[in-house]
């Protein structure tokens, strides 16, 4: 019952309404055409608000819950083995979702040279960093340990070069150094993943031949994110394939190794 009356409500107050306008009408007529577009776009709202509450009652209705948990099991499943992207596990578990769109009588979308699929196929690149470090002097800093590799570039040949400090990164700092063909150091302590690779981008554009992100304000900071994030970074990487491959990755490094790049000291890096 309640229900019911929280539905009519908004119109009970619609009528209360439009009976004022009836008295407001002899007035001013102008005043009367705004407020009726108001209650038409009011009962707008009504109509939609109830139009959607209809369909999702409708397909909640489909919903069966122990076969939602039976497909969830299955789906999560230690047998499909975490079904990593382009791994066995992977494609065991979208034939099994193909079996039930199928079974379901959905109709596959995806035309191929064999006829409609409910495949679509696309192109993948793996890479993995090997053996990547960072090397000043006699001094090495490996990739998993004090610093994290962050790219998929082919690297031939050791890469090597002046290093130079582009604070932040901002266009002020940038136009202040001169970064063609240098090693590029640039303050991402602030920033975060995707930020990071907005900084290396623009390392890039103004022409370094590599960069370096510092990563956190402290070491410690940073040597928490090596070791939360250390596995994903020195992995074997999956992604769609780059047609511009014309940057060399980034190294993500703490403070105090930015300073032994520069040759200088955490505090002056601070200033």
């Amino acid at each position: 019952m309640r229900g019911v009356q929280t539905d009519i409500l908004p119109l009970i107050i619609i009528v209360y309404q439009v009976q004022i306008i009836f008295f407001i009408f002899a007035y001013d007529k102008n005043t009367t055409m705004k407020i009726l577009r108001i209650i038409f776009l009011l009962l707008l709202g009504v109509v939609s608000a109830n139009a959607q509450e209809d369909v999702m009652r409708k397909y909640a209705a489909y919903i069966d819950q122990a076969e939602m948990k039976e497909i969830l099991t299955i789906l999560s499943s230690d047998a499909l083995e975490g079904r990593e992207t382009g791994e066995r596990g992977q494609k065991m578990a979208a034939a099994f979702i193909a079996d039930y769109f199928e079974r379901l009588g959905l109709q596959p979308v995806v035309p191929t040279k064999n006829g409609m699929s409910y495949y679509q196929k696309f192109e993948l690149e793996s890479s993995n960093p090997g053996t990547t470090y960072l090397k000043v002097k006699d001094i090495s800093f490996n990739n998993g340990e004090e610093v994290l590799y962050y790219g998929s570039a082919n690297l031939s040949a050791p890469i090597s070069g002046l290093t130079v400090f582009a604070g932040t990164g901002s266009d002020e700092e940038f136009s202040s150094i001169k970064a063609d063909g240098k090693i590029v150091i640039i303050d991402g302590s602030a920033a975060f993943f995707q930020q990071w690779k907005d900084l290396i981008t623009k390392g890039y554009e103004h022409g370094a031949s590599l960069v370096v992100i510092i990563g956190k304000d402290t070491d410690k900071e940073f040597n928490n994110i090596v070791a939360q994030y250390g596995g994903f970074f020195m992995g074997t990487q999956l992604g769609f394939k780059q047609e511009d491959a014309s940057n060399n990755g980034a190294f993500l490094v703490g403070p105090s190794t930015a300073a032994a790049l520069l040759g200088s000291s955490q505090e002056k890096i601070d200033k």
